[in-house]
């Protein structure tokens, strides 16, 4: 029997669509900048995207009872990290460009922090149990709390005000809210908890990634 029903899957696809409206914003900070920032900011889209629509569709494959794809399910972590990690990276840089134009974008300390993430995981799946799942649930939480670091940082430098910096606070707190919410006992209530979190939490980084590009927007057209 499946932990969830048909709606509760379904739903699921609503914050993974709410998430890849508010990743898009961002991305388009950075990709304005330069075409590597575009490439670094999409990629990174596209993978963190790709890991929570394989996510869903795994529930749903589950709530239907047409089996269960663990790569579905495992996919989550391994894009979802890679993928916070690449959009924060090059949303700093970004950043630091709108102070100073000829900032040089380091392509190889980028290759240094994948590197650094996923020799560890590489290494913890030789092994035996779930330790490259635990490694990666905790590079994904630090690299989103960075992503939404940056973007706090970013809502500052641009002055929108608190509206913004709010949304992404709430995000973060929503994300960490989450893992606190995936010790529930298992059932369809604590499903319809956790995903009504994860819901709220990708409006808010949505509103607030609009208000970025939007006034990043207005600046540039003055």
């Amino acid at each position: 029997m499946s932990e969830f029903s048909v709606a509760v899957a379904l739903f699921d696809y609503l914050p993974v669509a709410a998430t890849a409206v508010g990743l898009s914003l961002l991305a388009r900070l950075a990709a304005d900048t330069s075409k590597l920032l575009a490439m670094v900011a999409w990629l990174g889209v596209t993978l963190v995207v790709a890991g929570g629509f394989c996510k869903a569709s795994w529930k749903l494959l589950l709530a239907l009872q047409l089996g269960e794809i663990s790569w579905l399910n495992h996919a989550l972590f391994i894009l979802l990290a890679p993928g916070f990690l690449l959009l924060g990276h090059a949303l700093h840089h970004a950043r630091r460009s709108w102070q100073d134009p000829t900032h040089p974008y380091p392509v190889r300390a980028l290759i240094l922090w994948l590197l650094l993430l996923s020799i560890p995981a590489l290494l913890l799946a030789q092994g035996q149990g779930r330790s490259w799942f635990f490694y990666l649930l905790a590079a994904t939480t630090v690299a989103n709390i960075g992503l939404l670091v940056q973007a706090m940082l970013a809502s500052r430098q641009l002055k929108t005000g608190w509206t913004a910096q709010l949304c992404f606070g709430y995000a973060l707190l929503g994300g960490l809210a989450m893992g606190a919410a995936s010790r529930l006992p298992e059932g369809e209530t604590s499903a319809w908890i956790q995903e009504s979190i994860n819901l709220s939490a990708q409006l808010a980084l949505a509103f607030g990634g609009w208000q970025l590009w939007r006034v990043r927007k207005n600046k540039e057209s003055a």
